[in-house]
């Protein structure tokens, strides 16, 4: 965490105990002009209030998102008032009959008492957040919250695997949070082909190209399937997205795998899949070819590693010590972490994930 070891201002202290009785007192959230006031109490100037809001918000002490328009004047000091009220949403019959769609009026109708009349969009715009990803406006007017898509595989879904040319990329994960399929999909919902999304999959069209995503959980991973004439752009940009969510989790473990192109691969249904480390490790040791597990042939590294690059970039690779740059239009491999908002429990906002049932917010612990 990024404040461990920062000295802490006994003022900032009081501050955060003032905080504290606000919500004992039953105040759910205040404005951010209640906020300057109290700071200005102490001779805290909006600037340092700011660098302090940052703060409490990483620290959990509140929610704050002072980047988006509709979220930057009010502060959220009670978790548990915004985790319920999320709930009731995602909890509604209705909306489950309805696969994850909702209005406004269904909002207006479930968000009725008094404690939430007041912040009706508040809380929609803390669900479309990109800190939370739990729903996404729809074309025409609504909204859909992917999590509650039918479970079953969308009926305009046809095997795509066996086309010939199609490329296909996977991410394997020690441990997989839940989420990240359905976060996925509220990042690229633009691109969903002809609505073809169901809680574990979707299908997506970018320029002509067509990409099969589908989260298999029990078995840890995410494979993606793509065909088209500009499916290594396509799929740079599906991994840029997953990598960005990837970033909201603390120590992920993911492997990014590479399947094998050799003759027998390529007719197999079960291809061996290279990890992507290994191929780069062979590279830095000047080994050109690896070897299949399953037909023993050798292959071509670089070979590999081309297909899921951009048929317009030139790939360009070169050792300076430990590192291999690829230049153009790729992105980094190494897993970065960072912090994100946890609802508590198994309600694990980092992955968009609202399946839990402890009623409390914490944000980037």
């Amino acid at each position: 965490m990024r404040y461990i070891g920062f000295p802490l201002p006994k003022v900032w202290v009081t501050i955060r105990e003032s905080l504290e009785q606000l919500r004992i007192s039953g105040h759910n959230y205040i404005s951010y002009d209640h906020y300057l006031k109290l700071c200005a109490q102490y001779n805290i100037e909006e600037d340092r209030a700011l660098f302090l809001s940052d703060f409490f918000h990483d620290l959990g002490v509140f929610l704050h998102f002072r980047d988006d328009l509709v979220l930057a004047d009010t502060i959220f000091l009670n978790h548990e008032w915004v985790t319920d009220g999320v709930y009731k949403v995602l909890d509604d019959a209705k909306i489950k009959a309805e696969g994850g769609r909702f209005d406004n009026r269904d909002l207006i109708n479930i968000w009725c008492e008094e404690k939430y009349r007041g912040k009706r969009e508040e809380l929609l715009a803390l669900m479309k957040n990109r800190k939370f990803e739990i729903c996404y406006e729809l074309y025409g007017g609504g909204y859909l919250a992917p999590q509650l898509l039918p479970v079953d595989e969308h009926r305009n879904i046809r095997e795509r695997r066996d086309i010939p040319g199609s490329l296909h990329f996977e991410y394997r994960y020690h441990f997989m949070p839940k989420g990240i399929l359905t976060r996925l999909i509220v990042k690229r919902h633009k691109e969903i082909y002809e609505h073809t999304q169901w809680r574990y999959g979707v299908f997506l069209k970018y320029e002509g190209t067509y990409a099969l995503v589908r989260e298999r959980y029990f078995e840890r991973k995410l494979t993606i399937v793509l065909d088209g004439y500009n499916k290594q752009d396509f799929l740079a940009i599906i991994r840029s997205t997953i990598q960005e969510i990837h970033n909201t989790f603390n120590n992920l473990k993911v492997e990014e795998r590479i399947p094998c192109n050799c003759a027998q691969c390529r007719k197999s249904q079960e291809r061996h899949f290279y990890k992507y480390d290994l191929l780069k490790r062979y590279l830095r040791a000047g080994k050109s070819e690896i070897i299949c597990e399953q037909s023993l042939e050798a292959v071509g590294v670089q070979a590999l590693i081309s297909d899921i690059m951009s048929p317009r970039d030139k790939m360009d690779i070169s050792e300076q010590g430990n590192e291999i740059h690829v230049h153009g239009n790729y992105y980094q491999q190494q897993i970065t972490t960072g912090g994100g908002a946890v609802v508590g429990g198994d309600v694990n906002t980092h992955g968009g994930d609202f399946t839990g049932r402890e009623k409390s917010i914490k944000s980037d612990q």
